[in-house]
């Protein structure tokens, strides 16, 4: 197999749906999210995710949906915007072997990022709509050039956060059922470490 492709830069995906709500206060908004790689969503640009890991699972028997509370994010009769940022994840890794036994890219089920939602707003008076993934949606390219369960990730902060926007497409996700993450427990960003020091070992490269 020609591996090549995969240690070359190439920028993540980015969903997003612009929708206007009623006049009406908004009572309850949830966002349900069943996504195979990583994800980060933002509501109005607030970051709902705390990491870009969702539930890991075997994508070949089960995906699992995420639900957030978005009530305090969607604003009553305005334009709203929902955006997903994309990444490879288990869906899409590259072809390394961990422990220098298991290549998981061939015993795992891969394809390309891909994500399923449905926003769900409830209004005051007893009225609701829902916001769901389709080809209403505009697909574009943002600043993170590489991303990697292994290698991590390298971003280019020069390039738009989304551009280049055409019409979302329908994509071929895992053959697993989508099921309710229910208490399926989150990853969670535990705890952070500022550096200890920083120094440039070459011009434009810093340690």
């Amino acid at each position: 197999d020609d591996v090549n492709a995969f240690y070359g830069e190439c920028r993540n995906d980015v969903l997003k749906r612009s929708f206007r709500t009623r006049e009406t206060s908004v009572a309850r908004a949830e966002w349900r999210v069943a996504a195979v790689g990583m994800r980060d969503l933002f509501v109005n640009g607030n970051r709902i995710t705390s990491t870009a890991l969702p539930p890991l699972t075997v994508y070949r028997k089960r995906v699992l949906e995420e639900t957030f509370d978005v009530t305090s994010f969607v604003r009553a009769g305005a334009e709203n915007e929902l955006r997903v940022e994309l990444g490879n994840g288990w869906w899409n890794l590259v072809p390394l072997k961990m422990w220098y036994v298991y290549d998981l890219w061939k015993i795992l089920p891969q394809g390309e990022p891909a994500v399923r939602a449905t926003l769900d707003i409830r209004y005051s008076d007893g009225c609701s709509e829902q916001i769901e993934t389709d080809t209403r949606w505009s697909a574009g390219k943002g600043r993170i050039v590489k991303n990697s369960i292994y290698l991590g990730v390298k971003e280019d902060a020069r390039l738009s956060a989304g551009d280049g926007w055409v019409s979302a497409q329908r994509a071929k996700g895992p053959e697993g059922k989508v099921l309710s993450a229910g208490d399926f427990p989150k990853t969670v960003v535990y705890d952070r470490w500022r550096a200890k020091s920083v120094k440039q070992v070459l011009k434009g490269v810093w340690l």
